[in-house]
């Protein structure tokens, strides 16, 4: 949805609990820069639309179940910090 959205597929995936989080590369350095007090410099999301606070949502708070075949969308935005 929108001009810069990016839609991946998993196909194939076993049913059970997931967490989805995603890193904007910006610099292609393949790590996620951080400021000196470790929170993110690029642009990061997790599924349930969690953000980052003082550390990184847990995996409780994102946790995803696939129960059954089906499809399952799931958005997540990214959270940029200046």
């Amino acid at each position: 949805e929108g001009p810069n959205a990016i839609e991946v597929v998993f196909e194939g995936v076993p049913f059970g609990d997931y967490a989805v989080s995603v890193v904007h590369d910006e610099n292609g350095n393949r790590k996620l820069e951080r400021s000196t007090l470790g929170f993110p410099k690029e642009g990061v999301g997790f599924s349930n639309d969690q953000k980052v606070i003082l550390s990184a949502p847990s995996f409780k708070a994102s946790k995803l179940t696939l129960s059954k075949a089906e499809d399952m969308k799931v958005v997540i935005t990214l959270d940029y910090r200046e």
